[in-house]
C-alpha cells in the first residue's frame, strides 16, 4: 500500500524548505519519527497529525483517515455514491 500521508508530509516539508529536524522540533517529535512517517513505516497519532497540519499549513485529516481506517472511508464512499448525496452527521 502506498503511504500517501508520508509522501504528502515530505512533499510539503520540502516545499516549505524545512529540514526534518526543523519540522520535528516544531511538531514536538523526534527527527527519527518524522523520517519513519515520511517513509510510511509509522502512522502518527491524531494529535501529531493535527500539529503537522498546523505547521505545514495543509489539511492532512482525510489522508490520515484513509491510512488509519480505509474500511470506513470505503464505506462512506459507497454510501455517498448509492444515494448521490453526502451523509449528514
Amino acid at each position: 500500500m502506498e503511504k500517501k500521508l508520508g509522501l504528502t508530509i515530505k512533499a510539503q516539508r520540502v516545499a516549505n524548505d524545512l529540514k526534518i529536524y526543523e519540522l520535528a522540533e516544531k511538531v514536538g517529535v523526534s527527527p527519527e519519527f518524522i523520517t519513519m512517517i515520511e517513509r510510511g513505516n509509522r502512522l502518527p497519532s491524531a494529535a501529531v497529525v493535527k500539529k503537522l497540519s498546523q505547521v505545514l499549513n495543509i489539511d492532512l485529516q482525510s489522508t490520515y483517515l484513509e491510512e488509519r481506517h480505509p474500511d470506513i472511508v470505503k464505506y462512506l464512499a459507497n454510501t455517498e455514491g448509492a444515494t448521490g448525496k453526502k451523509r449528514k452527521g
